[in-house]
């Protein structure tokens, strides 16, 4: 048994790394959508810019820049 593992250590590391770089862009693309649901704008996930919505059409922003502007209307 323990020369299974240490023969076959080297796959494992592998496989694990290959599926890990696989899983982040689905992660990723999971976790925009989630994080924008509700807000009725188009969003995408890029490896290098990260969550973006269309904020015009044809404008895209980082999600973490996009602020809500609330005034209270009440005195």
């Amino acid at each position: 048994m323990e020369d299974f593992i240490f023969d076959n250590f080297g796959k494992f590391i592998i496989i694990f790394t290959i599926g890990a770089f696989l899983m982040f862009p689905v992660l990723g693309n999971s976790e925009c959508s989630e994080k924008t649901k509700g807000m009725g704008f188009n969003h995408e996930w890029t490896f290098l810019g990260g969550c973006k919505i269309e904020y015009k059409d044809g404008v895209w922003i980082p999600l973490n820049n996009y602020r809500v502007n609330q005034h209270n209307t009440e005195e």
